[in-house]
């Protein structure tokens, strides 16, 4: 089973923190390359993004991930104050269909 209590129990902690803008776990983005890492930020109501580094493409494609990237260097910090961070990411699903990625 996938065990969500460390992740649930971050984004609780962050939103207990005085002036948090973290209104719910949906506003989270887990960073992970381990699938029951990403199972378990689904799980805890969390957005993730999946990272090829640890694990195959093959088996990063098979994840309920909400995003999929080849590595961190297709994340982009777009915007960052003290409210939000703005991210543009390049996902593997956009570099397979233009031929970028094995």
């Amino acid at each position: 089973s996938i065990h969500s209590f460390p992740t649930r129990r971050s984004s609780d902690l962050l939103r207990s923190l005085p002036g948090s803008p973290i209104p719910d776990a949906s506003h989270v983005l887990v960073f992970e390359d381990a699938p029951s890492g990403l199972a378990s930020g689904l799980a805890a109501g969390c957005r993730t993004l999946a990272v090829c580094t640890g694990q195959t493409r093959e088996r990063i494609r098979g994840t309920e991930a909400t995003h999929k990237v080849v590595d961190l260097e297709r994340v982009e910090v777009v915007r960052c104050d003290g409210e939000s961070i703005t991210l543009r990411i390049r996902t593997l699903a956009e570099e397979e269909e233009e031929g970028r990625v094995d």
